[in-house]
């Protein structure tokens, strides 16, 4: 009997501490660092340009959203790192809005992580990076150049149309389409 009142406490102790959470069940939690402490603000920022939510950059660089609507996720929103100091002094990332974790690191680099449409986003750029590295001012030529991107951002869009990032993608980079390349995404 005794056993039983211990075992009792002890998962009531648990219960408490795990229904006392400060993230709802299901939200989308947003972790980053940016290393540079120019970007003293971030905002979420939905297609049209409202403005979702905002974070302040901590004394040790750190950041926090939490987004617990989950009647509007998996969604696709930029993150605008801003310096109050200089209108002009942006810089935006596209992040999945989805049940998770998200890491964000910004630095030299980006590193962006943690739930599955956001590493899809990682590679996005990691793959357009390689697609930049592999050309040479010496043998490519403006229009192979403005072929290779065609097609990497046309396999993209086609890898990702059963996703939200894919419609992202159509929206952001359809313009890069060459002719032929919009015609395949359209099924023409």
């Amino acid at each position: 009997m005794k056993k039983f009142f211990c075992l009792t406490a002890v998962l009531a102790t648990i219960f408490i501490l795990f229904s006392c959470s400060s993230t709802p069940k299901g939200a989308c939690v947003i972790e980053g660092n940016v290393a540079m402490p120019e970007f003293g603000m971030m905002y979420l920022v939905d297609y049209d340009g409202t403005k979702i939510d905002s974070a302040s950059r901590e004394a040790d660089g750190s950041f926090r959203f939490v987004h617990a609507d989950s009647t509007v996720m998996p969604k696709i929103v930029v993150l605008e790192f801003r310096n109050p100091e200089s209108e002009a002094d942006v810089m935006y990332l596209p992040v999945a809005l989805e049940t998770g974790q998200v890491d964000i690191v910004l630095d030299e680099y980006v590193d962006l992580s943690g739930t599955p449409l956001n590493d899809e986003i990682a590679l996005f750029f990691d793959d357009l990076q390689a697609v930049s590295d592999g050309f040479s001012a010496e043998i490519s030529t403006v229009e192979e150049m403005r072929k290779a991107y065609s097609a990497f951002y046309l396999g993209k869009m086609l890898e990702n149309g059963d996703n939200v990032f894919g419609d992202y993608l159509k929206l952001a980079y359809a313009r890069e389409l060459t002719s032929e390349d919009l015609a395949i995404l359209l099924g023409e």
